[in-house]
Parts: structure tokens; sequence; C-alpha cells
């Protein structure tokens, strides 16, 4: 005799590679055993390996994912399945929430554990993706409002190395 599981299918596609999914994706299993409202429905690894769905995503309730491909975009439009994105800045009409960090924050915390520290010289080493210029300008704007100057270093600009040593030191670096 096969047991039916009653309770909504939703899609967790989180690529395992990273801590922050890691941690995510405990956290949601753990919300799913201790209220038992959904099924999971888990694809992880990492985001380069062929994709192995162990279901129809057109029999699940909702989708929760890190990459926004247009196989899952698709699906969702044609089938009205709600879409969570999870540190992903792509926008649809399917995506109803996105999970993201509070840079600002991040950036604060930062600025006054260096603060703390004593230093008094201060760079950003960041990247090109949206979420490290908002940290940059962030954690610049927390060390101007002590009074101090905070250059952003880009890949786009100067070897890492120049920039490094062109900085008065000690240097507080956020990167």
């Amino acid at each position: 005799m096969e047991l039916k599981d009653k309770r909504p299918k939703v899609a967790v596609f989180l690529e395992s590679a990273y801590l922050t999914n890691r941690e995510l994706l405990t956290g949601f299993l753990k919300c799913t055993r201790l209220h038992g409202l959904w099924t999971p429905v888990l694809r992880t690894g990492r985001n380069d390996e062929p994709t192995r769905r162990s279901a129809n995503l057109a029999e699940c309730a909702g989708i929760i994912t890190d990459r926004l491909d247009a196989s899952i975009t698709r699906v969702a439009r044609t089938h009205r399945i709600p879409v969570i994105t999870v540190l992903c800045d792509r926008r649809t009409p399917e995506v109803i929430a996105n999970v993201t960090c509070d840079d600002d924050s991040v950036a604060r915390l930062a600025a006054d554990h260096l603060l703390a520290r004593g230093f008094r010289s201060f760079a950003y080493i960041g990247g090109t993706t949206k979420w490290s210029r908002v940290r940059g300008r962030a954690f610049r704007r927390a060390i101007a409002a002590h009074r101090f100057k905070c250059p952003i270093y880009s890949p786009e600009g100067q070897p890492l190395a120049d920039f490094l040593a062109g900085l008065p030191h000690p240097v507080g670096v956020f990167a």
C-alpha cells in the first residue's frame, strides 16, 4: 500500500557549495520538520553541474532558488507557480520575494569592528557584483561618519598589489 503525501511540494534549488546556502537549506529543512507544512523537493550541488530535478516542477506549489534560469521561469509562468529567489537580483513577475542580505548592516558591522581595534586607515576591496558595490559605498559612509577616508578597490582598476602598497599602514581592510 502506497501512502500519498498530501502536503504541497516546494522545489528548493540552492547551490550547496556556498556556506550561506547550506545554512539556508538547513534552516528550511528544520522548519519543514518542525511545522510539516510542505514536502521539500531538493536539488543541491553546483550551478554548473547538469540539473537533475527529482520531481516535475509543474507539480510543485512553489519554488525557492538561487538561480532563476529560463527553464524555471518558463515552468513558473506556465503553471502560475510562485518563486522566491535567494541572494539573486533577477526580477520577473513570478518572483514574489527575494531573500537577501542587509548589506548596509554588514558594512557597518565591519566598520565598527575595525574602528574598535584602533585602525585609523581603511580600505574596501570589492568586486563587480551589485551587492559588493553596495557594501563598499556603505562601508565608506560608515568610516566617513568618523571623519576617516576609505578608498575602494575594484578589480576593474589598478592591480591589487599597487592599491594596497599605496595605502597608509597599518590599514583596516574590509574585503
